[in-house]
């Protein structure tokens, strides 16, 4: 011991305070003692780590600051001045302060996981790989650099590798709380959202107020469509970190489910107000005014969001579909430089290639557009992983499943609601968003947009899955009606216009007898031609991505609408969306007279319903209703190879 330092009895108080976080008390009881060593190199270390752990950065390095002119040869001294000058952004001069550390000492573990941290956050992913793996060869049981080594692996979209990573750093430390959050992180990203489920569970085992896994728990709950709950779980978050962005961020997205825009567009002000520089959050608020109407607002904001980050992909293509482009805009320019870039990722570049076809389109250059759109499918298709195979097997096990489920008879043994479903169905981009705008016009009705419902409640019970019972078809509609009180608005009558709830009719009639259904049908090809066009959030939809698959699966919809209407051909009214667009009062009224609604005038005005929409078609329900959209993809026609004559 140096005879500028206290006694080790002292020094070992201290680092038991230190490691019980009592970073305050600390930092009192150094400063007192420091007055009789000032030149201890070591009470001057633990002053810097007391601020560093209190959060005062600049303090911090201050004091480590000293530590290294006090004793210049310490490695621990560079090292944790190199953190701090991390945790401040400065990555070249903490770079610096991590190889004189080496200099002192070439076999330091914690060091080269610290270089790799700075070249991780320079993007520099190869070159943080090679550290992480020479911390390891130092330390086999470095837990830390596991985690870090996932968090690269997952950017570079090698899950597998990511896993096992994570994998590796909880067999050294079980209760490596972080480390199952990551791996929460990664399995919502893979849709495993029961593993998901079960790694954030065991993080909040271990530290039931972690932040980051609420937020997690909260956003599969969101995904689930269980708002309430998720709500719920990001309002006490809040509570715990009041000024955590990423839960504003996410509490916007719920709000923004539910339709409660004005209450998401605060939200995401939230997220800007902590962090200006908050790309995501700017692009979200153009996704409000965007489903509000507001396009000049929307667009200001997308621009805003690439102000920040030029090379947002998500953003790019969102501002594409609020925009009309000429020649000269500046937009092209910038996606034709960036799409073309080497390092980009495969989600990348689905999103420029999408948003370069739209930009094509709008210019006339239908050859280029087309041959954008096939290659912007091809990645989106991949990602996806998607097998027509797949959904040939559903809708058989659906077809053999619907007999049984006929067979039961609820009789009177369910309660009535007090709320009516309208279901509005068919395949995506039929027109079903202009029906619900329609009834949404009137007065009892409430439009809840695309709801999941169904599937949450009845996926395996329509496949045979669950056991066909009168015990497990009641909890189908009870469940629904419990969820679906939750979007109603308090209005008897409340729409659900998800399209591939096509898939349930069977069980939905069984389930929910009283329920409208109301089947919207296009013209084929154009159908299947906007739906191959357009990038669509939800992962479901996989066929829409390879114009074969779209046509394929048109046919499988085809054909078990024609099953349904054998079994309940008076149960579903069967609306065409040409001759709706063609004579709309005749039409309308009609609609409107089989839900057994009074008329009211608003229902020839959809436009003016200035209820929020969030599907593709958000901006040509804000316009009068038109002829001819059905015509559009007749400019592609060249390039299809007489693929609809199949239809």
């Amino acid at each position: 011991m140096n005879t500028n330092d206290p006694s080790d009895k002292i020094i070992k108080r201290f680092i038991q305070l230190y490691n019980e976080g009592k970073f305050k008390i600390l930092l009192e009881e150094t400063k007192n003692l420091i007055k009789q060593h000032p030149r201890s190199f070591i009470l001057s270390n633990i002053i810097g780590a007391s601020y560093q752990g209190l959060g005062k950065s600049a303090q911090a390095l201050k004091a480590f600051k000293k530590v290294t002119e006090l004793r210049p040869e310490y490695p621990d001294g560079h090292n944790n001045m190199g953190a701090v000058l991390l945790e401040l952004g400065n990555l070249e001069q903490a770079l610096l302060s991590f190889k004189i550390a080496l200099s002192f000492n070439p076999n330091y573990a914690e060091v080269y996981n610290n270089i790799g941290r700075v070249y991780q956050k320079q993007n520099k992913h190869e070159d943080a790989i090679l550290s992480y793996k020479k911390a390891l060869s130092i330390n086999p049981n470095y837990a830390e650099v596991y985690n870090n080594l996932a968090f690269i692996f997952q950017k570079q979209q090698k899950n597998k590798e990511a896993l096992e990573a994570l994998r590796k750093a909880i067999l050294i430390n079980p209760h490596y709380f972080e480390a199952y959050n990551n791996m929460g992180g990664i399995f919502i990203e893979l849709d495993d959202y029961q593993s998901a489920l079960n790694a954030l569970k065991k993080a909040l085992s271990i530290k039931p107020n972690y932040a980051e896994a609420l937020n997690n728990l909260a956003f599969i709950l969101f995904t689930q469509g269980k708002y309430k709950e998720a709500l719920n779980i990001l309002l006490n978050l809040l509570i715990i970190k009041p000024n955590y962005a990423e839960a504003y961020n996410n509490l916007g997205n719920v709000f923004q489910q539910q339709g409660k825009l004005d209450k998401a567009l605060a939200a995401f002000n939230k997220v800007i107000f902590l962090n200006p520089k908050n790309y995501e959050g700017h692009n979200n608020i153009g996704n409000v005014f965007k489903a509000q109407g507001k396009i000049d607002q929307s667009k200001k904001a997308y621009k805003k969001a690439l102000s920040l980050k030029k090379n947002y992909a998500v953003a790019h293509r969102n501002l594409s579909s609020v925009t009309n482009y000429k020649i000269d805009n500046p937009q092209i320019y910038l996606i034709e430089k960036l799409m073309n870039c080497s390092s980009l990722n495969d989600q990348d570049k689905c999103n420029f290639f999408y948003t370069y076809a739209k930009m094509k389109e709008d210019l006339g250059d239908y050859d280029f557009a087309f041959k954008y759109y096939v290659k912007a499918g091809d990645i989106r298709k991949k990602t996806l992983k998607y097998n027509i195979k797949q959904d040939e097997e559903l809708f058989l096990k659906i077809k053999n499943t619907a007999p049984k489920i006929k067979s039961f008879s609820l009789n009177k043994t369910f309660k009535s609601s007090e709320h009516i479903p309208i279901f509005i169905l068919g395949m995506p981009r039929s027109g079903t968003t202009l029906v619900e705008q329609i009834i949404s016009s009137h007065s009892n009705v409430t439009g809840a947009g695309e709801l999941i419902f169904m599937n949450n409640h009845g996926s395996k019970i329509n496949i045979d899955e669950q056991s066909i019972n009168l015990k497990n078809i009641l909890n189908v509609r009870d469940n629904y009606f419990l969820d679906l009180k939750e979007v109603s608005g308090n209005k008897p009558y409340v729409t659900d216009k998800m399209p591939h709830n096509f898939l349930y009719i069977g069980l939905i009639l069984k389930a929910i007898p009283e329920a409208k259904i109301i089947h919207v049908e296009r013209e084929p090809a154009a159908t299947c031609w906007s739906n191959f066009k357009h990038f669509f959030r939800a992962k479901e939809i996989g066929y829409c991505y390879d114009i074969s698959d779209t046509v394929g699966y048109y046919k499988l919809y085809k054909n078990l609408m024609n099953f349904w209407n054998k079994y309940f051909y008076d149960k579903i009214y069967h609306l065409n969306y040409e001759k709706l667009t063609n004579n709309q009062e005749f039409e309308t009224r009609n609609l409107i007279n089989y839900l057994g609604l009074r008329w009211e005038d608003d229902c020839l005005f959809p436009h003016l319903n200035k209820r929020s929409v969030l599907t593709a078609s958000n901006q040509q329900i804000r316009k009068k209703v038109y002829k001819g959209s059905s015509n559009a993809w007749l400019k592609f026609e060249p390039y299809l190879n007489r693929i609809f004559r199949e239809l």
